[in-house]
């Protein structure tokens, strides 16, 4: 099994079913991820910039294209 055909049936999931696999997936490393501080930052920037209204969303159809361009993905 490619990643790409990974990613296209994780993504036919429902919202719930996803949610479990995405737990699931993180409970099965070995340990968690650690950040820099750098990436710290960045997401509280983000984060800040969702809750503030500032943030701009990509639209759907460039999300498929983008996913199609890298992992083969088409939804």
């Amino acid at each position: 099994m490619t990643k790409g055909e990974v990613f296209q049936g994780a993504f036919s999931l429902t919202d719930d079913d996803r949610a479990e696999l995405v737990e699931e997936l993180l409970h099965s490393l070995p340990t968690k991820p650690e950040y820099s501080d750098a990436w710290k930052r960045e997401l509280k920037q983000r984060l800040a910039s969702v809750k503030n209204g500032s943030a701009q969303f990509g639209d759907w159809d460039g999300f498929r294209t983008r996913m199609k361009e890298k992992y083969g993905v088409d939804f």
